[in-house]
């Protein structure tokens, strides 16, 4: 199969192999193995074990993935959040917080604020890899493969 065309915006090109179409690096090198890696969400150049990935859970249903955001060493669920912000793309993240470190604490996501804590009220709440955080997402370091997941839900518990 031969690569049909790439076009370049930004940071990232969309190549695409046969019926698939993929984002990739500009300086990648595009071939059959790099096309499969980035359709299965792995950044091109970037060993899956190096990344981390960020899914937002809007409540309504939809979700947003940032996979293969690349880890560095004492990262925190807010250190990947401010990556996926900065992507050269209409998707990047957006989102507001207010303090740093440990008292940090994000208020909205994607347009969505908390809404507070009185019952069926639903705010966002974060899991690594399956698992509630317990602090705040300025500390709770994350490792290369984690899945960070933020999830806008009434409970703060749903999966």
């Amino acid at each position: 199969m031969k690569l049909k065309f790439v076009i370049g915006f930004g940071l990232l090109a969309w190549a695409s192999w046969g019926s698939l179409l993929v984002a990739v690096p500009h300086a990648a090198t595009i071939s059959p193995a790099s096309v499969v890696a980035a359709s299965s969400g792995q950044q091109i150049g970037v060993p899956a074990t190096e990344t981390v990935r960020l899914v937002i859970r809007h409540g309504d249903g939809t979700e947003t993935h940032y996979p293969g955001l690349p880890h560095r060493a004492e990262m925190t669920v807010h250190d990947a959040m401010r990556a996926a912000s900065r992507l050269n793309s209409p998707r990047a993240l957006k989102f507001e917080a207010t303090g740093q470190g440990e008292l940090l604490f994000v208020n909205s996501i994607a347009g969505q604020a908390n809404e507070g804590n009185r019952g069926g009220k639903r705010n966002w709440i974060y899991r690594i890899n399956g698992k509630l955080g317990t602090v705040s997402c300025g500390v709770a370091k994350v490792q290369p493969g984690d899945e960070i997941t933020w999830t806008f839900t009434d409970a703060g518990l749903a999966p």
